[in-house]
């Protein structure tokens, strides 16, 4: 068996990892993405590119800086190994085109829930960069128009609905404009009807984890839960079955 077109994409993925985890750290903090080469967090040490190889200078180097022993997040191996993950599937599993478009859009999707989850802010010039590259996949009918249309319905204007409905119940904004702008990359992506299902497995989580934290930590209804990232693990995840159901998620339904 020929493995190397098996291991080329995770390769490629992990180098693009790599990259996602200066986007996780830089862009909230407004810093250049290109300058200066990568640090470490810690005591700001320079990283040379042999020691900056993905996930393997992580175990090599036991989880540790070099320069000042201190532990080095498990973020960065983790975020290098799904998006080595994300791009092996991709392109062992889809078209070349759709492959690229996809790969892309989830890498993106993964700094944006990673973001989120720290700093309760999605990065506009993610969003940015995921519509543009949906736009390319619109242009090379990746995506038919009929698709987009009733999927940026569902993911815009249902998932305003939704942060209507909680603000009336709750008295505060439980989302974001950017969950929002959020709603119109995956509805774009995923279509009408997969974008439904998104919606109701992401409430379904995030309930379920407001829950857990509650019996923890004591009730509070003004406790602040990031959306972002169960949008991005409902979508994957249905994406994903969907994929591999025979029939299909929404039952043959063509659109």
């Amino acid at each position: 068996m020929n493995y190397f077109p098996v291991i080329i994409p995770f390769v490629f993925g992990t180098v693009i990892g790599s990259f996602l985890n200066v986007v996780i750290y830089r862009l909230p903090k407004d810093l250049s993405l290109v300058q200066p080469r990568s640090f470490c967090p810690k005591c700001n040490a320079s990283i040379p590119i042999y020691r900056n190889i993905p996930v393997l200078s992580f175990l090599l180097q036991g989880g540790r800086c070099v320069e000042c022993k201190e532990k080095i997040s498990f973020q960065y191996p983790l975020v290098e190994i799904l998006t080595g993950v994300v791009w092996w599937w991709c392109f062992t599993h889809q078209p070349i085109y759709e492959a690229a478009i996809v790969s892309m859009v989830v890498s993106a999707l993964i700094a944006v829930a990673w973001i989120d989850s720290r700093t309760f802010l999605i990065p506009l010039s993610l969003i940015l960069f995921s519509l543009a590259v949906l736009g390319i996949g619109i242009i090379l009918h990746v995506f038919s128009i009929q698709h987009v249309l009733w999927g940026v319905f569902v993911g815009v204007f249902c998932l305003s609905f939704i942060m209507g409905i909680s603000y009336v119940i709750s008295k505060r904004q439980g989302m974001g404009y950017g969950d929002l702008q959020l709603g119109l990359v995956l509805g774009i992506w995923l279509g009408p009807i997969n974008m439904a299902l998104t919606l109701f497995v992401a409430s379904g989580l995030s309930l379920l984890v407001w829950i857990y934290i509650s019996i923890n930590k004591g009730f509070d209804k003004n406790r602040p839960l990031p959306f972002a990232p169960f949008l991005v693990i409902a979508a994957v995840f249905i994406y994903t079955v969907d994929f591999y159901s025979s029939s299909g998620l929404f039952l043959q339904f063509i659109w």
